[in-house]
């Protein structure tokens, strides 16, 4: 957008080589990524620390959520001043993303969450986060463990994922997954829990999920999850969908599960 407003970057001559990145030159940029790559070190070690029994779970979920918090943080008021039109527009996009979000899961995200949320995609697009392997894999697995105590904010992370994928085509790593979800954690979503889950199971393109909507929408609650089926979907691939969702749910106090298929043909799945 401001192709026709040059900037001067540099005043000595620089050369461009095929490896080169944008961050190589950009200097505002190269000061974000040493940050963010800080705070992605900065996990690693936590997550080593929690594997060694050195801090324990609830430790290990807070300072993920208050740096996390912290650097969002930062991002938002650095770019505060800015009048960019792509950042208007990514506020724009963002906060769609957000009312979908809280119509489909019935969570309550605040205000602010749109602005941090816009201001790390608009500062994502010109920062590199990578780090070293030793670090990468530790990033991997200490989300995962995030995850799995955050389920309420991992499923509108994944969620605003896809969605924010489908419209921009943005890539996403571990690392933005981590940075986000402990963001996530810090705003405490309320949400409130079904004792029992509901499974809706049909074949079609999305015979599931509008039902689902429909039923969630009227009772104003969050009732049903679904799997929308493809017409030639076997047993025992539901079979496999239905227990990834058990392990990514808490179905200890129940599972309601409706399904449009024969008694007999649903009764082989073990």
């Amino acid at each position: 957008m401001k192709v026709n407003n040059p900037e001067k970057i540099f005043n000595k001559k620089i050369k461009i080589s095929i490896d080169s990145k944008l961050t190589d030159y950009i200097q505002l940029a190269l000061n974000e990524n040493k940050e963010i790559q800080n705070v992605l070190i900065y996990f690693s070690k936590l997550k080593e620390q929690y594997q060694s029994n050195k801090i324990n779970l609830s430790q290990l979920m807070d300072m993920v959520s208050r740096n996390s918090r912290t650097l969002m943080d930062k991002l938002v008021h650095k770019n505060n001043s800015k009048t960019d039109d792509s950042l208007k527009y990514l506020i724009n996009v963002v906060q769609e993303l957000f009312i979908y979000l809280d119509s489909s899961l019935f969570v309550k995200i605040k205000g602010n969450a749109v602005i941090a949320f816009a201001n790390y995609i608009y500062s994502r697009q010109d920062i590199d986060l990578n780090v070293i392997s030793k670090d990468q894999d530790n990033i991997i697995e200490l989300t995962q463990i995030i995850k799995n105590q955050a389920r309420t904010e991992y499923q509108i992370l994944k969620a605003f994922l896809e969605l924010i994928k489908s419209k921009m085509g943005l890539e996403i790593t571990y690392n933005d997954k981590l940075l986000l979800l402990g963001y996530l954690l810090s705003l405490n979503i309320n949400h409130i829990d079904n004792n029992c889950r509901a499974l809706v199971l049909a074949h079609g393109y999305s015979t599931a999920s509008s039902i689902a909507d429909v039923v969630n929408q009227f009772l104003n609650k969050k009732i049903f999850d679904t799997y929308d089926m493809p017409l030639n979907v076997s047993i025992n691939q539901i079979q496999d969908r239905i227990i990834q969702y058990m392990k990514n749910n808490d179905c200890s106090k129940g599972l309601v599960v409706l399904v449009d298929m024969v008694a007999n043909d649903f009764a082989k799945i073990d």
